[in-house]
C-alpha cells in the first residue's frame, strides 16, 4: 500500500507500507519516495526465491525494490 499526501500538494513524501487483509493495522516498510515522486501503484512478485515490489509512478517512471 502507498501512503502519501493528499491533493492539497503538501510536502509529506509518499511511503510504502504493508497491510494484511483482515487486519486493522499497517506497518511502514522504511521506504520513502522523493517528494517530487507520484507513485500510483505497487505490486509484489517473486523472482526465484526473492520477493520484490514493483512501483509505478504517475509520470511513467518505476522502481523495483
Amino acid at each position: 500500500m502507498l501512503l502519501g499526501r493528499s491533493a492539497s500538494r503538501g510536502d509529506e513524501p509518499f511511503q510504502l507500507c504493508r497491510w494484511r487483509r483482515g487486519d486493522d493495522t499497517t506497518r511502514l516498510l522504511g521506504v520513502t519516495f522523493h517528494r517530487s515522486a507520484k507513485p500510483e501503484g505497487a505490486t509484489a512478485f517473486s523472482i526465484g526465491t526473492k520477493r520484490k515490489i514493483f512501483v509505478v509512478d504517475d509520470t511513467g517512471g518505476y522502481a523495483v525494490l
